[in-house]
């Protein structure tokens, strides 16, 4: 019994410690700034401590949750030679003036093997479930904005990683084996500024 109330003690202060990391981070973001970068350091490997890069690091197996109630795992990677993570929340602004952005960048790379998959973060509850006003909240915001790349909820697994992301928006890159393969694009960037990154990535 002590040992199911100290984790759910600490699912709550993960939860409230990313949660308000993210809000601070949107409320301050400037989209015409440059992105700064930051490299996961325990995402199932390690930094190699050099170039900030976390190579090889491998994000390992999951079952989230769609904002629809489908399930979604590691095996979304596989689909393509690199995945667009998305992080963000309903209440930022500069998050939800990116999403056509990352629509099109979706849609302009997808035969070149590039996925998107947008990961909200502030529609559960501290164990993990869906707050369904939010979900509905979010659905709403992706609609609008015409995003019809896959969204999720935080998956349990991931909850390390997701811990070290101190804003919204936030983006990084996994190869088809779930392997992280960029360092955490901090910020709302460009349709340049992504297409740079995407194209240096696949050799183009």
């Amino acid at each position: 019994m002590k040992n199911k109330i100290a984790k759910k003690k600490t699912l709550i202060l993960i939860t409230v410690l990313v949660f308000a990391l993210a809000f601070t981070a949107c409320g301050g973001a400037k989209s015409a700034e440059p992105a700064a970068e930051k490299a996961p350091q325990n995402a199932g490997g390690s930094s190699n401590g050099n170039t900030g890069t976390n190579t090889g690091a491998l994000l390992g197996s999951f079952k989230g949750e769609s904002l629809d109630g489908t399930e979604i795992n590691q095996e979304i990677f596989a689909q393509n030679k690199y995945t667009l993570i998305e992080v963000w929340a309903t209440y930022c602004g500069p998050c939800i003036k990116e999403m056509p952005i990352i629509e099109k960048i979706g849609q302009k790379y997808k035969d070149k093997g590039i996925g998107v998959l947008g990961i909200v973060t502030d529609a559960q509850e501290e164990d993990f479930k869906a707050n369904m006003p939010q979900v509905e909240l979010a659905k709403e915001i992706l609609k609008k904005e015409g995003a019809t790349y896959p969204n999720m909820l935080i998956p349990q697994e991931i909850f390390p990683l997701m811990a070290e992301i101190t804003g919204t928006p936030s983006a990084f890159l996994v190869d088809s084996q779930g392997n992280i393969a960029s360092k955490i694009y901090a910020g709302a960037l460009s349709e340049k500024d992504w297409s740079d990154i995407l194209d240096q990535k696949l050799g183009l």
